[in-house]
């Protein structure tokens, strides 16, 4: 029976009444082994219909198969084995058609998808008489692990035929499976061929860990719209409020509220997550260049609460010329860390490290005490001279 507002055309299509502009649900039973009988004679006559003018060499072709064939099994057969056996390939990106597009894909081009294949051997069936015509709708599909439902997508779009056979009414035959009969067992990766013009009917792999989660992450908002216009699209308002007001929700501005909470929280939650990771490696980026500068500490260079990393690297650098380049590559990958816009993924290993090894001894310190002590000889000996030569 078709659903409400629709109809069955003569040969099974589901017609609506009215354009549809909106998702719809509606339910059907498939009979997989049903056998779709001619209704009449003017429907088989309507299935043997060629163009007048075009496509002589594929009639020519046809006609010399009923001739050297005993029957319409037999010149159905010697298509598919023609498409099999000769150089013909399955491509989502084929050459251009210019003239006759059955006859220069055919005997020229040899290069196209499920819409070539199809037509083509429609034509060729035609031509040696047999009804035939095109059948399109779609192939494939995938399965979402989280609600256990199948999804069909408009690239499981696919065309294949169905021939008239006396004794049998009309037979499915699908001709690509006979180029290329993966495309009937799996999906086809649709970016793969746009980018690099390969053809590849594998599943999809995925990269990294991440990606993985991110595709369940996608299937899950999937069935969570999914059962989301399975119970609430076909409520009429008062079913649909009925429904809400289980969770308290009795009004329009009650369901915006709780809609914003919604985004609200997620929202937030996003960002603690994302902070909280950021968070994290600044304090590790504090902890390893704390490390270091304990270091110094112990050997009498103690960074100053208002002294900056850069400054206090500068200061290495005038006591302790020997730390200078060791303390100044630990000050840039903090800086960078901390401090930059972007920072290199092993930044944060690297400074862990170079803190671990970062290295002084006590000898250090009697030469920190020793300069010192000789800066403030220097100082007032140039003082006294100053004086001498004021008086």
């Amino acid at each position: 029976s078709p659903p409400e507002q629709s109809f069955f055309s003569h040969d099974m299509q589901i017609i609506s009444r009215s354009p549809i502009n909106m998702r719809k649900r509606y339910e059907l039973s498939s009979f997989t082994q049903f056998k779709l009988p001619a209704n009449s004679t003017e429907e088989l006559e309507r299935a043997l219909q060629l163009p007048q003018g075009y496509h002589p060499k594929a009639l020519a072709l046809a006609q010399s198969w009923r001739k050297s064939q005993k029957n319409s099994r037999e010149i159905v057969n010697s298509a598919l084995q023609m498409f099999n056996t000769q150089e013909f390939y399955y491509t989502l990106t084929p050459p251009l058609l210019l003239d006759d597009n059955i006859d220069q894909f055919i005997f020229e081009t040899r290069e196209g998808f499920c819409e070539h294949y199809a037509a083509s051997f429609v034509i060729l069936m035609r031509a040696a008489g047999i009804p035939a015509r095109v059948v399109t709708g779609y192939q494939g599909g995938s399965i979402n692990p989280v609600g256990k439902y199948l999804i069909v997508r408009q690239h499981d779009a696919h065309a294949w035929a169905e021939v008239w056979i006396a004794d049998k009414g009309w037979v499915r035959y699908d001709p690509t499976s006979a180029i290329a009969p993966e495309r009937i067992e799996q999906d086809v990766n649709i970016a793969q061929q746009i980018a690099n013009n390969v053809v590849s009917f594998a599943p999809i792999q995925l990269d990294s860990q991440g990606l993985f989660y991110l595709k369940m992450a996608r299937s899950l908002w999937s069935s969570v719209d999914y059962n989301w216009q399975r119970w609430i699209i076909n409520y009429d308002r008062k079913h649909q409020m009925d429904f809400l007001s289980g969770f308290g929700i009795d009004s329009l501005k009650a369901m915006m509220y709780w809609l914003l909470g919604l985004v609200a929280t997620a929202t937030l939650l996003l960002a603690l997550y994302v902070f909280r990771k950021q968070t994290l490696i600044l304090d590790k980026a504090q902890i390893y260049y704390a490390k270091a500068c304990r270091k110094l500490a112990k050997i009498g260079l103690v960074k100053e609460d208002n002294e900056g990393a850069n400054d206090f690297s500068r200061r290495v650098n005038a006591e302790l010329p020997e730390l200078a380049d060791s303390f100044a590559y630990i000050t840039r990958l903090y800086v960078q860390i901390r401090y930059g816009k972007e920072t290199e993924t092993g930044n944060l290993e690297k400074l862990k490290v170079s803190a671990a090894g970062f290295r002084v001894n006590k000898k250090m310190n009697h030469e920190i005490h020793a300069r010192h002590k000789n800066d403030k000889k220097t100082f007032f000996q140039r003082l006294r001279l100053g004086k001498t030569s004021s008086m």
